[in-house]
């Protein structure tokens, strides 16, 4: 499926190229394409030198860059390239200076130099860009100056060293970017790498890449506004943004970018008080707000009409999640509506059957243990479930039409504030300990009586467990409703 439709709105590659035209205009991409017998003009993407022959006149075409890519080098795709620097054009409207001129640092700018040549000719910027191999930095060079860019490019060899050599000057930069290699040195590749070792592989993966940019980055918070690192791998996002909470940031955020069939992340932070990154929601984020996950307590025949609403089912619900050992913190208990703030350190929704067998088979070794069993074989001190005291809930004159919209309000605050609470955590803990254990769930849950039944809405606000950890509470307390009516 094509990604198309989520990339960045300014980007002009949402319109894919006209392959046609551009053979006709441009003799060596003709060399590299075939026509079929309808005309329609076709091109192999695994074809390595195809795929540099279309980017070279790309450059070209759109950008008015001759850029020439060595043979073993990394070939870079301009529409993936582009989403990441209008993602960075997006942030730095966050910072009160960039009416003035912007300055950039590329941290590994590779061969091609494709982050400056396009932040200098398509956005205007200047760029200060790093790389420590030898040839590639002779290639960038080369690039930029065939192209009379060395007033705004500024290209310098460095060691291994990510920001310390170039910013011990006094310089200060609006941001930072930098595209780490993907692969650890053993990952074992099919066939021939697609650009040099130094591009495509780092010491410990670009996840350990990044922890040594924010451990850097901590020493020069006032020499660069906002750093951000583009990943390759989904799995590398909970990682950094873990090593990020446990440095305690002022704030972070993520996005992803599509492209053709390609996904890939981008994760910013920053040691600037009052620069809130979450703000910038990117293009994936606003056209699909995820759905909570939801089902419906029907109406129970046998008990009375007053037992069926929102509180006591909510009362339910809380009793299961805190004794499973999650915390939930409540926002309004009503008869009609219910919301709450429900946070878990680990799975413990999960093997639930096992847990109690385990510690049905402890009852009955420890004859001295608290717990005795009635003779129809539950614990006599567990109490039934449902059987709580009434709080005052009135909603005079709560409307279902008003009732939808309060639902609806906290809804939409719960999903689109998302990372706001992960800042806010953040901000908050800046002069005290941080917990170093991060929530694998942080959800918010809604129960409201909706006629004869009652509607339960989960939603997720964080948390490394994801979606898939919302979907599996949802299904536990489903299970723990059907076992308990």
């Amino acid at each position: 499926m094509s990604l198309n439709k989520w990339m960045h709105p300014k980007n002009p590659y949402k319109t894919p190229p006209n392959f046609k035209e551009m053979a006709v205009k441009y003799p060596e991409f003709r060399k590299v394409v075939t026509q079929d017998i309808s005309g329609k003009i076709h091109l192999d993407f695994n074809d390595p030198i195809a795929l540099r022959t279309l980017t070279t006149t790309l450059f070209l075409k759109d950008f008015q860059l001759k850029v020439i890519l060595p043979a073993n080098s990394l070939v870079p795709t301009l529409p993936s390239r582009l989403n990441y620097l209008l993602w960075v054009q997006d942030l730095l409207t966050l910072l009160p200076e960039t009416a003035g001129d912007i300055l950039g640092l590329d941290v590994g700018t590779g061969a091609s130099a494709v982050y400056p040549l396009l932040a200098a000719q398509h956005l205007g910027w200047r760029m200060v860009a790093t790389e420590s191999d030898q040839e590639n930095f002779t290639a960038a060079l080369d690039n930029i100056t065939r192209n009379n860019l060395v007033d705004k490019i500024d290209i310098k060899l460095v060691d291994k060293e990510i920001f310390s050599n170039v910013l011990s000057e006094a310089q200060v930069y609006q941001f930072s970017m930098c595209n780490p290699p993907f692969f650890k040195p053993d990952k074992v590749f099919e066939g021939e790498l697609a650009g040099t070792v130094t591009e495509m592989q780092t010491e410990g993966g670009e996840v350990e890449f990044v922890n040594r940019m924010v451990e850097e980055s901590k020493q020069i918070k006032d020499k660069v506004h906002i750093f951000t690192v583009l990943l390759g791998h989904k799995t590398s996002v909970c990682q950094v943004k873990k090593i990020l909470v446990g440095s305690q940031v002022v704030s972070l955020t993520t996005t992803q970018f599509c492209q053709g069939r390609t996904m890939r992340w981008g994760v910013a932070w920053t040691w600037t008080v009052g620069v809130a990154l979450d703000s910038i929601i990117g293009t994936k984020a606003k056209k699909e707000k995820p759905k909570p996950f939801s089902f419906t307590i029907a109406k129970s025949e046998h008990l009375p009409v007053l037992e069926q609403n929102a509180l006591k089912s909510f009362h339910k619900m809380r009793s299961w999640l805190e004794e499973t050992g999650m915390v939930v913190v409540t926002r309004k208990e009503s008869k009609f509506l219910c919301s709450a703030r429900v946070t878990a350190k680990e799975k413990s929704w999960q093997n639930q059957r096992k847990k109690r067998r385990e510690k049905k088979r402890k009852t009955e070794e420890d004859p001295n243990g608290k717990e005795t069993k009635s003779s129809d074989g539950i614990n006599s001190n567990n109490g039934e479930f449902g059987k709580f005291s009434e709080v005052d809930g009135s909603c005079t004159g709560t409307g279902s039409e008003q009732l939808e919209d309060v639902l609806l309000s906290e809804m939409l605050s719960s999903e689109a504030g998302c990372q706001a609470v992960q800042n806010d955590r953040l901000a908050d803990s800046s002069g005290a300990a941080s917990d170093s254990t991060a929530p694998v769930l942080e959800c918010d849950l809604f129960v409201r009586w909706a006629g004869p039944a009652v509607k339960v809405d989960l939603c997720l606000v964080g948390g490394e467990g994801g979606r898939e950890s919302v979907h599996q509470l949802t299904q536990f307390l489903k299970n723990k409703h059907a076992s308990n009516r």
